[in-house]
């Protein structure tokens, strides 16, 4: 170890709920990450390496949940913080920083309603945006934003 152990991930389990039954995605995972230590997180496609690493920053989406262990930063267990507990903490000790520019935007939603979410966690963040928004908006730098907010309207639109 490095430093001070950050982040502590013990027994992580998660599953994917279906009609068909349940698969299990990540099967007890455990290790510590310490301050100025690197993790990477290899292996091949499909393998559960973003749903562990969404289930530790309490990103997963149904039908996914975490049906195990526990995730420790800095000493707050992240698997039992409540959502108001864990907006606080987003965006100044723990963010997520997206591989690929496929997954870091939803073609079938709008840029602004993707912004607004994430930017949401953060009133200050969102003040800012908007300020620049704003801003940008007052030079006609915006005049083209429209038909950028809704990227792939669907056929014949």
């Amino acid at each position: 170890m490095t430093g001070k152990v950050i982040l502590e991930v013990e027994g992580l389990s998660v599953d994917y709920a279906s009609s068909a039954g349940t698969a299990n995605a990540v099967n007890e995972v455990s290790f510590e990450l310490a301050e100025r230590e690197f993790l990477a997180v290899v292996g091949e496609s499909g393998c559960g390496k973003s749903t562990l690493l969404f289930a530790i920053a309490r990103l997963l989406t149904p039908p996914a949940e975490v049906s195990g262990g526990k995730v420790l930063f800095s000493g707050q267990n992240m698997v039992a913080m409540s959502d108001k507990a864990l907006r606080t903490l987003r965006w100044r000790g723990l963010s997520v920083v997206m591989q690929s520019a496929m997954n870091a935007l939803n073609p079938v939603s709008s840029i602004g309603a993707q912004f607004s979410k994430a930017l949401g966690a953060n009133d200050k963040a969102w003040e800012a945006a908007l300020s620049a928004i704003g801003k940008a908006a007052h030079v006609n730098l915006l005049s083209e934003v429209p038909k950028l907010l809704y990227p792939n309207p669907g056929p014949g639109k």
